[in-house]
Formats: structure tokens, C-alpha cells, sequence
């Protein structure tokens, strides 16, 4: 071990203890003055070396005194005897595994060639006086060669370098390993000799790889391996010998991936590989849009759509919506170029007549154009409008169905004939339900047992009257806990219930309810501007039961006429059938059920109207007064208020014929197994 670097401080404190010692001696007294022989001169120096050697280790002694002393061990044990030294900060020396240190603190740096420099501090206030110094190694540095075949990657211990030239390893064996993608080509295991040395590996790809040849169509065709470019429209050369896939691939067209199992020294030629023009993407917008669009004569879609072609080919493109002339194009698709048309129509014109009766002003899409008859030219779509004060107006839309001359007749109706006219004659409410449709109507009718009083029936407003009695079938779709045969008519309800039922049947249909109800289920009121459901008035119910809307005449006093004999299967009535169960019946009738009988199992009337006579008597609206009101006007819903009811019409205990008359009436307040309803409502 050897101090390269004591400080020039320690230096002058050397030669300023000499110099003391010189002072010293020089103080001493001067002898006589004798001759000085030369023997005495000998023993004078040997008197003044012996005098400066005590002088010299005093001072030592002194140092040692006055100074911090540390020991040290340093290892590995092969460099003991070839380590240095190097005082880096502080008063001190080293010497035979010692630092003495004057100062503080004193630091010095220990090396040896092959190994890392370590630094140790020593610290006077430090109660540690011995010190372990252990010198690490230095690693080794590798460089890896790698001849240019083909592109590989290496891996030392599994981490992938992203530099082969001095890779810094620590001392002892390390595998290498060359990878082509996920595949392992080699494995080499180098030991390295560390303590700082340079080593080198050649890895020589010809050793793992294939030759492989290939050409594209198109040329302009990437060549890829495993994900790797190779090449554009034309391969030769070295691949790694591996199971691999070959990609080839071009804008425009669809790629082609080839499975190849690469062995060493092998050589693969695949020739031309052809690639397969992609199909072309179209898109047809239109406006309007909606149009029909036809390639080569096959529905592809409605416009805004989207298709695919073939490039290489022609095509027929044909593009129609009603009302606008007719696109017709080719379509040439090109490899690689989609197709986008936006197709502006241009409308048709379509030449109008237009007449009618009365004369009326005629709008087209709401402008004015005249009183007809007028002449017009529109286009399909276009809505032509006939309107007359007092009148309902009408109004039809131009269709090129009918050609490019057309012609329109108006024929404009009081709004309650219009709304007669429109209306569908018949329709089905809900379920089994179907009502009829009946006009406006005014008669005059015979009432009482002698028939000699008369009433006047007018109703202004056209109307529904349900054909057949409310089915069980029906009422269930309101009141699912409702039981019996699904075809006979609801009975024992009461008049509240029957009005509650006609107010969810106007919810069904979007229609505002007729009856105002409490929550205490009374009638607060009505709506007589509801063309919502209802129970009929009774002048709807004898119109219908008595009035013959084909012949336009009345039939009194029977739902038949005149005669009092009841026709064969006409009702359900107390006939010979309920002998058994009746004392009272009617001996010359009979219809097979003692009890009520399925809706409309009897021939209907003139009005095509099913039991107004027999099976279950019926509510309607009508509040029940003694007196009937023989001119009530138009429309007449009976009296405001009422503790009662009407019922019209007889049932299956029916066994006297003037309860058979449409003219008699009864009243209830509250239910009873005969009695059922049919519902009404206006149509205007």
C-alpha cells in the first residue's frame, strides 16, 4: 500500500518542527573555544543525530498524541498487496491498513485495476474506529455482430437491446438469444470475463435461413414476413427458417396471406401472386331523398344507400321516386376510387282539372288560385284544397299514378253530412264490438197502448250505434274478473257501471270521455262537443229500432211492424220454451233458450241492428221522466237530472206483447240479470 498524495500542509508542519529543533540546539551554550580535533568533531555530530532523532520521534509521538487513528480492511483478499490509496479530502495518512488524521474528518478513495473505486469517510466525532472496504468488480463489455440477412432482434437474459456494441455485463456466464418476431432462432451462452475487458460474438444468420422468391400483381403490392417488410412487387433473398406468414398487399385490392414453413437452406419460389380487386364502395343520396335505387335492374335499397360493385364492370343505375323524373347513369367502378352520386330530381308536372259542386274557392298548398272549375299545373304531392263557407272542405293530393292530365271533382257537404259521408259504415271498437253507422234522420212516431199520441224524433248529428248488446267478451277487456260465456251480453251492471265502461272505451281510442264522474262515481255533468262513447239517447234507440233507413218509412208499433205476431227466430223472448220454468209465456213462440242467448244469435233488423227485441233489456242515457217530452228538439238528451233511468227494449222474460213495442220504456236505479247496454256515439 503507498500514499500517493500527503498535502502540503503536512509537508511545512514537518519542516516546521525541524526548523524548532534547529532554534533549539542553537540555544544551547557555546563551549570554549578549544581547537575542535577531528575526533571530537565526530562525537559532536553523533551528539546532534542522536539529539535530532529524539527530536523527530517526539514529534511522531506527538502526532500519534494529538491525532485520530482508524484502522481498515479491504477486500477481495486477491488485491491486498496491489491496492492504492488517495487522499480526497482532510489532514491525514495512511500506512499499513491505518489512516492518522489530524483534521475532523478525512475522506480517501481505495482502487485496483479491475475494480470500482470505493470511498470511505472517517469522522473524528465518530465512535467507529475499524473499517470493511469491499471492492466490486467491474463488469464486462460486449459487442454482438450480426451479419444483415434479415432483420432479427437480440435478447441477453431476456431483455431485448436496442445496441449491441459494449453491452455492459457483470462478470459470469449470460445467454443470447436471436429472435425473428416471437420465434427463437439460436441461443448462445457467453461467459464473460468482467473486471472492465471487451469481448465479441459473431452470429452469422446465413447459418438459420431460407431463400425465398416472389412476385406481385399488382406491382405496386407490399411485400411483408410475419408482419416484417420484405420488399414492393418483387422479392429474392433470406428469410429465417421458420413457419411464417407471407402478407401481400395493395391499396384497392384484398390482401392475400400465404402460410409458408421455411426449412434451412431451402429455397421457396411462389412465382406471381395475384391480388383480387376489393369490391368498390357506392353511396346513392337523393334529394329528396327516399328514392328507389335499381343496379341492373335489382332493388339495392332506398336513397340515402350504400353498396358494393366490382371494378372492372359496367353497371345500369336507374334512381325513381313518384312525382320526379326518372335518373338513369352507368357506373364504371375503378380499382382503389369509391363512388359517391348526390342525385338532385327534377319534379314532374302534372296538368289538373278541377270541378264541382257548389262553386268553391280552390287553394293550392294553401294559396288561393281561383274559384273553379280552374285548370292547374302541379306536381305530385302537391295538395289541392276546395273551400266554401258553411261547408266542410276537401282536399286531395295529386299522385302521377293517374297520368300527366287529371282531373278532380270537389263535392262539398254541410259538416254533418261530411262527416257521415267519410266515416267508415262500419267499425269495431274493442274486441267483438262493432258499431253502425246512421245518418241524420227526423220522423214522426205513434206512442202509448191506443196509439194516439205521436212524438217527433229529429237528430241532426250522424252517429254510431253498437249492432249487437256489450258481450261479456267485450266488458272483460275493462274488468278482467268478469265471468261467463264470452258471446252473451253483459248483464246485471248498473247505470253508472255502464257509463264508466263508455268512458274507458273513449280512452282506447284517444277520444275525450262524454261523462264527467266523481270520484264518488256520480255524473257531475257532460260533453256535448265529445264525439267520445256513450249509451244512446233514446230517440238514437227507437231510430234505430223502428226507422227503416233503405225504405225511409217507420215501422210501428214492432220492431217488424204492425202485425202482433212474432216473426219465427226474430228475438228471445218467453216463448213455449220456458214453460216449465214460467207461468207466463208466449204459447206461440219459441226461441230455444230459456235464458239469455249468445249476441246476435236472431236475425237482425231492417237496420242490421241484432235483440233490440228480446235477450237483455238495455240502459240509455236518458234520465226517466213519466211523461215523455213529445218534442223534445233536436238531439234531445232527456231531462239534466233524474233519479232514474230508461231502459228500452224487452228481454228473454218478456211474455206480453206491448212490452215487445220499440216504443216501451221502463226505468231502474239500479241492476237486474235482464238488463244490459249497447254504446253510441256521434260521429260529427
Amino acid at each position: 500500500m503507498t500514499d500517493t498524495n500527503s498535502s502540503d500542509s503536512d509537508k511545512r508542519a514537518e519542516e516546521l518542527r525541524l526548523d524548532e529543533l534547529g532554534a533549539y540546539l542553537k540555544a544551547q551554550p557555546q563551549q570554549s573555544s578549544e581547537p575542535i580535533t577531528p575526533s571530537l568533531r565526530n562525537v559532536r555530530l553523533k551528539t546532534a543525530g542522536f539529539v535530532l532523532a529524539i527530536a523527530i520521534v517526539g514529534v511522531l509521538i506527538g502526532s500519534f498524541l494529538f491525532s485520530e487513528v482508524y484502522q481498515y480492511s479491504i477486500g477481495p483478499p486477491e488485491i491486498e498487496s496491489s491496492y492504492e490509496t488517495k487522499r480526497q479530502r482532510g489532514s491525514a495518512f495512511a500506512f499499513f491498513n491505518r489512516v492518522v488524521a489530524f483534521s475532523d474528518e478525512a475522506v480517501y478513495e481505495f482502487s485496483s485495476p479491475g475494480y470500482a473505486s470505493a470511498s470511505e469517510t472517517f469522522v473524528s466525532q465518530s465512535e467507529k474506529r475499524v473499517f470493511s472496504i469491499e471492492l466490486t468488480p467491474l463488469p464486462g463489455y460486449l459487442d454482438i455482430v450480426v451479419t444483415q440477412e434479415f432483420p432479427v432482434s437480440i435478447h441477453v437474459d431476456g431483455e431485448l437491446q436496442t445496441q449491441l456494441e459494449a453491452i455492459e455485463l457483470t462478470r459470469g456466464r449470460h445467454l443470447v438469444a436471436v429472435m425473428r418476431g416471437d420465434v427463437k432462432l439460436a441461443t448462445y451462452a457467453i461467459d464473460v470475463e468482467g473486471f472492465g475487458n471487451p469481448q465479441e460474438i459473431l452470429i452469422d444468420l446465413a447459418d438459420y435461413q431460407a431463400v425465398l422468391r416472389v412476385a406481385t400483381q399488382p406491382k405496386s403490392a407490399t411485400i411483408e414476413l410475419n408482419g416484417t417488410r420484405l420488399g414492393q412487387g418483387v422479392f429474392e433473398g433470406g428469410v429465417p427458417a421458420i413457419a411464417s406468414q407471407l402478407q401481400i398487399r395493395a391499396a384497392g385490392y384484398d390482401s392475400k396471406t400465404i402460410d409458408i414453413a421455411f426449412e434451412r437452406g431451402e429455397t421457396v419460389d411462389l412465382g406471381s401472386v395475384a391480388l383480387d380487386p376489393s369490391p368498390i364502395n357506392t353511396t346513392i343520396k337523393t334529394n329528396p331523398s327516399s328514392a328507389s335505387v335499381l343496379v341492373d335492374g335489382s332493388f339495392v335499397g332506398e336513397s340515402a344507400t350504400s353498396f358494393t360493385l366490382l371494378p372492372g364492370h359496367s353497371y345500369e343505375l336507374v334512381v325513381s321516386k313518384p312525382g320526379y323524373r326518372e335518373h338513369r347513369a352507368v357506373l364504371s367502378p375503378e380499382i382503389g376510387k369509391d363512388i359517391s352520386q348526390n342525385i338532385d330530381f327534377e319534379q314532374k308536372t302534372i296538368r289538373v282539372d278541377v270541378q264541382g259542386s257548389p262553386v268553391a274557392t280552390i287553394l293550392l298548398n294553401g294559396i288561393p288560385k281561383g274559384e273553379m272549375p280552374l285548370t292547374l299545373d302541379v306536381y305530385p304531392g302537391d295538395v289541392i284544397e276546395a273551400r266554401r263557407e258553411g261547408l266542410t272542405p276537401q282536399s286531395k293530393t295529386v299522385s302521377e299514378e293517374h297520368g300527366a292530365n287529371q282531373s278532380i271533382t270537389f263535392e262539398l257537404l254541410e259538416p254533418s253530412k261530411h262527416a257521415y259521408h267519410f266515416a267508415p259504415e262500419r267499425f269495431t271498437a274493442s274486441g267483438d264490438l262493432e258499431l253502425i253507422r246512421f245518418p241524420p234522420v227526423g220522423f214522426q212516431k205513434s206512442i202509448g197502448m191506443d196509439r194516439d199520441e205521436s212524438i217527433s224524433v229529429e237528430i241532426t248529428r250522424p252517429f254510431y250505434l253498437g249492432a249487437t248488446e256489450v258481450t261479456i267478451d267485450a266488458y272483460r277487456l275493462y274488468q278482467n274478473s268478469v265471468q261467463g260465456p264470452d258471446k252473451h251480453p253483459m248483464s246485471d251492471i248498473s247505470w253508472i257501471e255502464a257509463v264508466k265502461f263508455c268512458n274507458w272505451l273513449s280512452a282506447q281510442h284517444g277520444l275525450q270521455p262524454f261523462y264527467q264522474i266523481s270520484p264518488y262515481d256520480v255524473v257531475e255533468g257532460i260533453d256535448t262537443t265529445s264525439l267520445g262513447f256513450r249509451l244512446p239517447t233514446e230517440f238514437e234507440w227507437e231510430a234505430g229500432a223502428s226507422f227503416n233507413w233503405r225504405e225511409g218509412r217507420v215501422l210501428e208499433p214492432f220492431e217488424w211492424g204492425t202485425s202482433q205476431t212474432i216473426p219465427i227466430a226474430f228475438g228471445n223472448l218467453a216463448g213455449r220454451e220456458t214453460a216449465k220454468i214460467k207461468s207466463q209465456y208466449f204459447d206461440s213462440f219459441t226461441d230455444n233458450h230459456e235464458k239469455e242467448a249468445p249476441v246476435a244469435s236472431y236475425l237482425p233488423n231492417a237496420n242490421g241492428l241484432y235483440d233490440i227485441t228480446g235477450n237483455v233489456s238495455e240502459w240509455t242515457h236518458n234520465y226517466y221522466q213519466i211523461r215523455r217530452e213529445t218534442n223534445g228538439g233536436p238531439d234531445y238528451l232527456g231531462p239534466r237530472t233524474g233519479f232514474a233511468n230508461v231502459v228500452k227494449g224487452s228481454n228473454y222474460e218478456t211474455s206480453t206483447i206491448d212490452e215487445v213495442a220499440t216504443d216501451f220504456r221502463e226505468f231502474e236505479t239500479g241492476k237486474r240479470s235482464t238488463l244490459g247496454f249497447r254504446v253510441a256515439r256521434w260521429i260529427y
